[in-house]
């Protein structure tokens, strides 16, 4: 995933990767946001939670921190896989 990317690029010190991995994680959550159906009845709180996941990523890529990156990428792999059961 691509927060996966970015910790590992924070890691490495390697602030460009790291702003390039923050950049296109943010691209992805406003793709998801664009895509939730209008009769969703889950849309405005999938709204609200993508609109403060794509905050987060924001406000990290100045100020890094792995823990709330890590807890981010938790939070929205069960938001993914509640939407997609196996």
């Amino acid at each position: 995933m691509t927060l996966e990317k970015a910790i590992a690029a924070d890691r490495r010190r390697d602030i460009a990767g790291r702003a390039d991995a923050l950049t296109r994680a943010a691209g992805l959550i406003l793709a998801l946001r664009r895509g939730i159906a209008p009769d969703n009845p889950l849309r405005p709180a999938l709204l609200t939670f993508l609109g403060a996941a794509a905050a987060e990523i924001g406000g990290d890529v100045a100020r890094f921190e792995e823990g709330r990156m890590r807890a981010l990428r938790d939070d929205l792999r069960d938001v993914l896989a509640a939407a997609h059961p196996d």
